[in-house]
């Protein structure tokens, strides 16, 4: 059974400090979808305002980025978890993404103009690469529909178990 957008996004603010149990699919793309519009809208507000910036992002991203944070992280776990794999593969994709993020923003602000720095176009490939590997096996594992009944992590998420595009 697809959940709506209000109740999916409500949800995941709901159970934000939750790991345990699972998160059905449904759950999980609308909220990928409203992280997306959010960021999107907050794109467009900073290119409106000129906000200062602090490890490549302005501050207004940095407060967004703090909200949902621990919601992204634990929907993911339990989505991954709904799917009857281990939650802390998402967990490990959060914590290297967000290091390879920090990382090369860091690189770009530190060594910026310097002709011997250590920072340079084939760092920006290399982390752009490891990121795109893991970031489509991450697509590939949530995208895996529901284990149906009850799994090592939980009870199915919904009684309704019939076969849905979005179960």
């Amino acid at each position: 059974m697809m959940q709506s957008p209000g109740r999916s996004i409500s949800n995941v603010f709901r159970r934000a400090f939750q790991f345990n149990g699972r998160s059905q699919r449904s759950e999980y793309w609308w909220w990928a979808l409203f992280v997306i519009l959010v960021n999107l809208a907050v794109g467009l507000l900073e290119t409106l305002i000129d906000m200062p910036y602090f490890l490549g992002m302005s501050l207004l991203s940095l407060i967004i980025y703090a909200i949902y944070f621990v919601p992204d992280l634990t929907v993911g776990w339990r989505r991954l978890q709904d799917t009857s794999r281990p939650g802390w593969i998402y967990g490990i994709y959060v914590a290297t993404t967000t290091i390879m993020s920090i990382i090369p923003n860091t690189l770009i602000f530190t060594f910026m103009g310097r002709a011997d720095g250590v920072f340079n176009a084939n760092s920006i490939l290399v982390f752009t690469g490891i990121y795109l590997i893991l970031f489509a096996l991450l697509i590939v594992l949530l995208a895996l529909p529901s284990q149906k009944g009850d799994n090592r992590f939980g009870p199915h998420p919904y009684e309704d178990q019939s076969a849905s595009v979005f179960d």
